[in-house]
């Protein structure tokens, strides 16, 4: 039927063999979900329904400027 319902397939430990933990935090998923929608939100409001962008290479630049900005990051290069 596919690895979903393979007994040989587990997905949470083989993430914790390799130490790689589910939840951004540890604190659950539900919470994740939560900081990753009104992050989301933000993006959203804050700077994709302000500014437009010809390219991919520009919307990308023009989000990491953003970030950057927003994070107080403004004398970083990376």
């Amino acid at each position: 039927m596919g690895p979903p319902f393979d007994d040989n397939f587990s997905p949470p430990s083989r993430l914790e063999e390799y130490e790689i933990k589910i939840s951004m935090d540890g604190r659950g998923r539900y919470q994740d979900n939560i900081f990753i929608e009104r992050l989301w939100w933000i993006v959203k409001y804050h700077y994709l329904y302000l500014h437009t962008s010809n390219n991919g290479a520009e919307l990308r630049g023009g989000l990491k400027n953003w970030f950057n900005f927003t994070t107080g990051n403004v004398f970083t290069n990376h």
